[in-house]
This record gives C-alpha cells, structure tokens and sequence, in this order.
C-alpha cells in the first residue's frame, strides 16, 4: 500500500503542473480571444470563428491518438522538472577515500597559503608594517614541514586487497608485484617509507627503535620480504630484506606514507595489477 500510495503522489507531482498549463494556457489565451471575437466583430464573421467550425474534421483514433502523445509528452517533461528540483543524493563515500580526499583538500591548502606568503608582494607588504623584517630579511625563514601520515605497510596491503588486488598469495604471485611496485615507487621518491632498523634480536628491544626515514637509495639492492608480509601477525615483522647484506643495513615495522600509496595505487601502480594472475 505504501509503494502504491508513493507511485500515485509521484505521478500527481508529475502530472500536476502540466494538466494546470494544459488548462490555464488555452483559457488565458482563447477566453480574451471569445469575448472580442463576441463583441467587436460582426455576427457573420463571428459565427466562422467558432471554434467547431475551423478544427479539423479527424476520426475519433486520430483525437485519441493526439491525446496519448501529449500524456506521454506531459509526464516526460513533468518528470525532467522534477529531476531537475531534486537535490543530488551524495553517494556513499568509503571512509578511507573520505579521508584521502580530506588529506589531499589540507595539503592543498597549506601549499597555497606557503605560495601566498612566498610571493614578492606579500614579503614586500610585510617588511613594510614590520620594521624587524627589514633588518632580519637576511635570515633564512624557518616553515614548518608537513608530516605526512604514516601507515603500517599490512593496512596498505590490506587497502590494496579492497581496491581489487589479490594480496593472498594463494592463486598466484600479484602480491609480489604489488610489494614490488612499492619498491620502485620508494626509489623514485614517489612513496615515501619508513622502518625501523633491524639489529636487534629481542622483540622489546626491536620496538625500541625510532621510527625513521628510508633512504631512497636503500631499494636499490632492498627489497620487501613477501613472507614477512603474508606470514606476520603484526607489521612489526615486515621487513627489508636482501640476502647479500648484513643483517642490521635491512628495516623492520616498514610504514609508508598514507596518501602517496593511495595515489599510487589508484594510478601509476595499475600496470602492476593483474599481470601474475592464472
């Protein structure tokens, strides 16, 4: 009853605002056209004016068929002005590109503001209102960096899992590919990673270590350990891995800049995806 009581007031919103014109315009026009036709003209010229007199003489399929097309005309045009009144309804937004496109909106925020403040009209008006400017504008200017989020190496792979990688390494070996595509996008500077240096053997005194930087050159002969990855209970055991080294030049706990490996994902890693599957 619900459904049929919503499809008739949908088909009265419809219908509605056309059947008023369809009655409102013909009146407006053919009743000012009745009452001169009625009073100025003379009473020969007149009664061939009536209206019965000058409509065509069809059969009644023809009047029929007439009027079905303007129902039809009248519903799809009361139909696009409804679309065109309905507010768009957002679509449901995944909770982690909800917060890709939060962190993209900061970053490109904070960049504006940096050219804003670097242009030479803002300096200029600043050494003009601070005479402290104009005697220190020899000092180099200290901005704070931009840290970007840093997130365990397992969630990406668990990310890239949602976004249609097949990160099990049960049916084939695209789980490779994908750490590897981590590996180039590292050493091109285009992702960003960080880890902990793996010289310790106790557990405690591993998550001891600071968090820090990779060096981009590191790649180069590094890579990530795919069994760390498939094999750990948390990140704390992935790693970088190449058997030619030392033990402590690798890196444990590997974290990877949030953003950049979504964006990565999204687009130059594509070419990686689906090229070990079967």
């Amino acid at each position: 009853m619900e459904a049929l009581r919503s499809r008739i007031n949908h088909w009265r919103q419809v219908l509605a605002p056309a059947w008023r014109s369809l009655i409102v315009i013909p009146i407006a026009v053919l009743g000012p056209a009745a009452f001169l036709r009625d009073e100025f003209l003379s009473t020969e010229m007149a009664a061939k004016l009536k209206m019965p007199i000058w409509l065509p003489r069809w059969e009644w399929q023809t009047w029929v068929t007439i009027a079905l097309a303007a129902l039809l005309f009248l519903a799809l045009e009361g139909s696009y002005r409804i679309a065109r009144r309905a507010p768009v309804s957002e679509a449901t937004v995944n909770p982690a590109t909800e917060a890709l496109l939060a962190h993209t909106e900061e970053l490109r925020l904070q960049r504006e503001t940096r050219e804003r403040e670097d242009s030479p009209i803002a300096k200029i008006m600043r050494e003009a209102l601070d005479p402290d400017l104009r005697r220190n504008r020899s000092a180099p200017k200290q901005s704070e960096p931009v840290t970007p989020r840093r997130a365990p190496l397992k969630q990406i792979v668990a990310r890239s899992g949602e976004l249609g990688w097949d990160v099990t390494g049960k049916t084939n070996i695209e789980i490779m590919t994908l750490l590897s595509g981590f590996r180039q996008a590292a050493l091109d500077g285009d992702v960003r990673m960080w880890g902990r240096q793996d010289r310790n053997s106790a557990e405690s005194l591993k998550r001891k270590e600071p968090l820090v930087e990779i060096e981009r050159s590191h790649w180069k002969d590094f890579e990530i350990d795919v069994r760390s990855v498939l094999s750990s209970a948390e990140n704390l055991e992935t790693r970088s891995y190449n058997i030619r080294a030392q033990r402590d030049a690798g890196f444990i706990d590997l974290h990877l800049d949030a953003l950049a490996a979504e964006l990565w994902l999204l687009g130059a890693g594509q070419k990686y995806k689906d090229t070990h599957k079967g």
